[in-house]
This record gives structure tokens, C-alpha cells and sequence, in this order.
């Protein structure tokens, strides 16, 4: 992905090749996924409240994962759009609970479900890069997250992704927050130049 592409180019292509990986994805490759955040999470305090996602278009299925981590004793949430340009707010949530339709086509909790504020974020992306930079969809709401959680605590920020995602240098501007790790089906990345 040349450096000089848009964001709106990088996207579509990004997109197409995430469609393809999509279509060849196997039981395997989620179960290795599953896998290797779990290993990634080992040291982790299993008090640690984490926020997965509900797939949608062709985004890494992280579900196995979160029956995995929740199996092992951690206490799961989803995002929920709360408005345009604003934060993702977040609710308790387990693998075995219903879900309603929410903004986006998105499966979110259910209307009773207690809000809480997360530890870990699993994040969808569209591409990343070696320094742990990632192309989302444009809207913000992953990086304004991430900056208002980054302010009040200590968040860790894992991106959810096929090998093959990784590009020369993802498009970028003076918002867009890094992640701490990238985990795909074939093991774990931390970016480069990473203090942790």
C-alpha cells in the first residue's frame, strides 16, 4: 500500500483483499486465532473485562475467541454506537446472551445489560502496518475510543487480522491511535518501535 494513497483508496482496496481472505477462511484459522490470544493474554489478570466484537462484512470472525477467553474466565463486553462522532460506550456481555440489532446492522446487548469500561479492546481493522497502525472504516469511533480511554486509564488495544492485512505503511493522520499487539490466525505482532 503505497504511502501517498488516500485513505478512501486505501480503504476499497483493503476491503477486496479482506473479502478474499474472508471466502478462504477456515474453522482452523479462527481456532488458531482463538488460540494465540489466549496465549497473548496469559499474563493477564483474568479480573481484565474485555471488549470483543460482533463480525460484520467480511471482518475476522472473533467469536471462537471470545468463547475461549470467556471459558477461561473473563469477563467479556461489546461496543455499542452511542452517536455519530463519539465514543463506542460499552456493555457486560456472554457468549450465551441474546443480542438485538443495533446501529450499523451490528449485533449490541440487550437494552438491560450494566455498562462497563473495558481493559482490553479486540479491533476489527481493515489493514494495519508494521508501527501498529490500522485503516478502519472512516467513522472514528475505534480511534476517539481509544484516545478517551488511553486518557482515563491504562487500555490495551489489540487488532484482530489475517497475515496477509499487513501492509507497507497505513495511511495516517495526527488522531489515529496505535495498537499494542495484532494477533492473526498465523501468531502475534507487536509493533515496532513499542515500548510495552
Amino acid at each position: 500500500m503505497p504511502e501517498y494513497m488516500t485513505k478512501k483508496a486505501a480503504r476499497d482496496l483493503a476491503k477486496d483483499v479482506r473479502a478474499t481472505l474472508h471466502q478462504q477462511t477456515t474453522f482452523d484459522d479462527l481456532d488458531a486465532l482463538a488460540r494465540h490470544l489466549k496465549t497473548a493474554f496469559g499474563n493477564i489478570s483474568k479480573q481484565a473485562v474485555v471488549a470483543g466484537y460482533m463480525p460484520i462484512q467480511s471482518e475476522i470472525d472473533c467469536r471462537p475467541a471470545l468463547h475461549a477467553l470467556e471459558r477461561a474466565g473473563y469477563d467479556l463486553c461489546l461496543p455499542k454506537v452511542m452517536a455519530k462522532d463519539q465514543p463506542l460506550s460499552f456493555f457486560r456481555w456472554s457468549v450465551d446472551a441474546p443480542l438485538v440489532m443495533g446501529d450499523y446492522g451490528v449485533g449490541v446487548p440487550t437494552p438491560d445489560a450494566p455498562q462497563v469500561v473495558p481493559d482490553i479492546l479486540l479491533v476489527p481493522l481493515l489493514a494495519f502496518d508494521a508501527e501498529g497502525y490500522r485503516l478502519g472504516y472512516g467513522g472514528g469511533f475505534y480511534d476517539r475510543t481509544l484516545d478517551g480511554l488511553r486518557r482515563q486509564k491504562g487500555i490495551y488495544a489489540v487488532g484482530l487480522a489475517y497475515e496477509q492485512q499487513l501492509v507497507n505503511a497505513v495511511p495516517r493522520d495526527e488522531y489515529d491511535q496505535r495498537l499494542d499487539m495484532i494477533i492473526t490466525p498465523k501468531g502475534q505482532w507487536l509493533p515496532k518501535t513499542h515500548s510495552h
